[in-house]
């Protein structure tokens, strides 16, 4: 089935664009819940214009609790292994 964009609703969406754009959130770099669908001409108004409709569009249509949800996602912080944990995982996978 093709899918409407999520800003015009008109067209059919052709990519995945970050809500949140990657290089203000690693957090949610590889999150599907910032992944919004929207169509070439979307696009390209959002990146070459800084249409600033489009994430109000979507913000509404998806609703406060994808909104909030997001904002939540995004303040987790990741967890890094500690040096010690790194020596056991290597160690653990090493093959002689």
């Amino acid at each position: 089935p093709k899918r409407k964009c999520e800003s015009c609703l008109i067209r059919t969406f052709y990519c995945g664009h970050h809500f949140i754009e990657k290089s203000k959130s690693n957090n949610l770099r590889y999150n599907l819940l910032n992944i919004i669908f929207i169509c070439r001409h979307c696009h390209s108004l959002h990146h070459n214009f800084g249409d600033t409709i489009i994430h109000a569009r979507i913000q509404s249509n998806r609703g406060d609790n994808w909104w909030q949800k997001l904002q939540r996602e995004n303040k987790i912080r990741k967890q890094y292994w500690t040096e010690k944990e790194l020596k056991n995982i290597i160690e653990m996978y090493e093959i002689f």
